[in-house]
């Protein structure tokens, strides 16, 4: 039996969970998989491409330059196993940007 880790979401407190809905939403076309709450008022939502918000309004973060986060758009291709193109589309990958 073989055995795949794999990250399945990543958790996020975000101070205005709608901003972050829309950026992702318009943005990356994660669409949402799981609300708590209700749309228009979520207490965590949760997208197709693996990020959990949960809603901090009384967050405080200083502001610092020194961490980010990096877009990658790829094209990928859903190869079946007659090595036949089935689906293509984008990949879209977010890496953590290392401070310089």
């Amino acid at each position: 039996m073989t055995t795949t880790s794999y990250l399945e979401h990543v958790a996020i407190r975000v101070k205005d969970i709608h901003w972050h809905i829309r950026f992702f939403s318009e943005v990356l076309g994660q669409e949402m998989r799981q609300v708590d709450g209700t749309v228009d008022k979520p207490i965590q939502y949760w997208t197709l491409g693996g990020l959990q918000f949960m809603a901090a309004p009384e967050l405080f973060v200083v502001p610092s330059n020194e961490a980010g986060w990096g877009i990658l758009v790829l094209p990928s291709e859903l190869i079946n196993q007659r090595d036949e193109v089935v689906q293509r589309g984008e990949h879209r990958v977010m890496i953590p940007m290392r401070s310089s």
